[in-house]
């Protein structure tokens, strides 16, 4: 009864960490507000083909695959389009994943090495930050994390089909979320371990079975796709796969070898300081679900460091297998070797170092309008020390265990705070929604969107939005149009009004909107009286 209390206390908090405020705050761009706008589009589709082909800014959009989009419109169904059903398939699926990992942990030691793999996970920065955020990140991690626990339950008894079917429609599953990434590294992971672990080939009845699976589960909608619009499957593999994975190229986020260090030790925060002590006192040669583990996050980590194309959040699969490891070392940090008891001093140390070191450097921040946010979150800047000051001090005072917990419950607060506070504000810099706002308040003329992209536009105002990046054909649209909006950067604002006289209306942090006319009082009346 009490392993039960405190599970259920453990996922309680984790599920206010990452659903608590979700939709209390404006979507961020770019990705955020892309995606919430093409599961919009889908929502309102009213043929076959406008469901089963995406949309963005009314255009056929063939980047990826259609499952996100579809559960997002359940979600726009069940709780209303808004930012919290933009945003609650990636926060339900975060929940899944620690679920899964908590269910498989605890099949292979207990269930208190669960729930501090529930606890590690959930605290670490980049998992809640993605859990929270409306894209394909984490529910392609979602069935990852399911499709290889399944598989390594299978390995280990091969008698039980299910989780040989549990592994294939994961897999099936990812491969509608985000392409051929999920069933490569659901088949590739367990079949490496395997051969590393010197053991035998599954059947070929097995194979079979699972391909069986997937292609049932992954194949219907590839096949329609495939018979209304032949050039989105070519669009989705040839360019957004292979050219992703193999050329060079500004437009695939090109990085050095080494680009996912710095970001793991980002996503996996706090617990990257602890990670080299984790990693020095494991035995994965004496236990093959540690091996397991870090053979599951090194290919998602070797692999992604090969593609040319590199993204932070692209590693995020590895998290669970590591967050897992990180749990399995803290339960013997006290007892084990000096070198472990040394790196995990030195991790402590480091934290509390970043800890008391963030709030200074942030409040040099002198570029607006970020200092803007800076200044308006000094008083949690301020808690930042003390967090740091209150794990050394229960370091000292209780252990390493104890400082540990600490760790967890000052990360659990911290991203709290985070989200309760200052997510509002950093929406007033990155989101679209206040232009909306003013603009669906007042005249429904054409939007322009001037040498910028704010794709939470797009799901404000349900309407096309015109993207130019030329004086020349701004003139031409406004000389057709007697009122037009305008957004765009400050940057941009001089080149627009050499080519037409535009008056300010509303200035956010990164964008600025501009129309045709000015916005007092008597020129909106005359302007709904010309609309009219």
């Amino acid at each position: 009864m009490r392993d039960t209390r405190r599970t259920v206390g453990v996922f309680a908090v984790a599920a206010l960490v990452l659903m608590g405020w979700l939709g209390a705050y404006g979507l961020w761009d770019q990705d955020e507000g892309r995606h919430a706008a093409i599961a919009r589009e889908l929502y309102a589709a009213t043929t076959w083909r406008g469901w089963l082909i995406p949309s963005h800014n009314f255009t056929d959009y063939h980047d990826k695959p259609i499952l996100y989009y579809w559960l997002t419109s359940l979600a726009y169904l069940g709780v209303g389009v808004n930012e919290l059903g933009a945003r609650l398939v990636s926060a339900l699926s975060a929940l899944a994943t620690l679920a899964a990992v908590f269910g498989w942990t605890s099949a292979v030691w207990d269930a208190r090495t669960g729930r501090r793999a529930v606890a590690v996970l959930a605290t670490s920065m980049g998992f809640v930050c993605l859990g929270r955020y409306g894209s394909l990140d984490m529910l392609l991690t979602c069935w990852i994390t399911v499709g290889l626990v399944a598989a390594e339950r299978y390995l280990t008894e091969p008698a039980r089909r299910v989780w040989l079917v549990t592994a294939a429609g994961a897999a099936g599953l990812g491969m509608l979320t985000k392409g051929l990434v999920a069933p490569l590294f659901i088949a590739g992971v367990p079949l490496l371990h395997a051969w590393l672990a010197g053991s035998r080939r599954p059947p070929m009845r097995a194979g079979l079975l699972a391909l069986g699976v997937f292609t049932l589960v992954a194949a219907p909608w590839y096949v329609a796709v495939a018979l209304l619009d032949p050039g989105y499957l070519r669009e989705l593999f040839l360019e957004h796969h292979l050219a992703r994975f193999a050329q060079q190229g500004t437009a695939f986020h090109p990085g050095p070898w080494w680009y996912y260090v710095p970001g793991l030790a980002c996503l996996l925060f706090p617990w990257s300081l602890l990670l080299p002590a984790a990693l020095a006192v494991t035995a994965p040669r004496r236990d093959p679900a540690l091996r397991y583990c870090l053979c599951w996050a090194a290919v998602v980590i070797g692999f992604f460091s090969v593609s040319q194309g590199k993204l932070a959040t692209y590693i995020l699969p590895a998290l669970p297998p590591l967050a897992i490891v990180v749990a399995h070392a803290l339960g013997g940090l006290e007892t084990t070797t000096a070198t472990g008891r040394r790196l995990t001093a030195i991790g402590l140390v480091a934290l509390g170092v970043v800890l008391v070191a963030a709030a200074p450097i942030a409040l040099r921040i002198e570029r607006a309008p970020w200092d803007q946010l800076v200044a308006a979150g000094t008083g949690y800047l301020a808690l930042l020390p003390l967090a740091a000051a209150g794990i050394l001090l229960t370091w000292w005072w209780r252990g390493l265990s104890a400082a540990t917990t600490a760790v967890a419950a000052c990360a659990a607060a911290s991203l709290i705070v985070l989200y309760a506070g200052a997510a509002p504000l950093v929406s007033q810099l990155t989101s679209a929604r206040r232009i909306a706002d003013v603009i669906t308040a007042h005249v429904k003329a054409p939007i322009v969107s001037y040498g910028v992209t704010p794709a939470s536009l797009l799901f404000y105002v349900e309407r096309p939005v015109v993207r130019l990046d030329r004086p020349r054909a701004l003139r031409q649209l406004l000389a057709e149009e007697p009122f037009a909006w305008i957004v765009t950067s400050p940057r941009h604002v001089d080149a627009i009004a050499r080519v037409v006289p535009v008056y300010p209306w509303v200035t956010t942090g990164r964008r600025v909107l501009y129309a045709t006319a000015p916005s007092s009082t008597v020129a909106s009346a005359r302007l709904h009286q010309t609309v009219d």
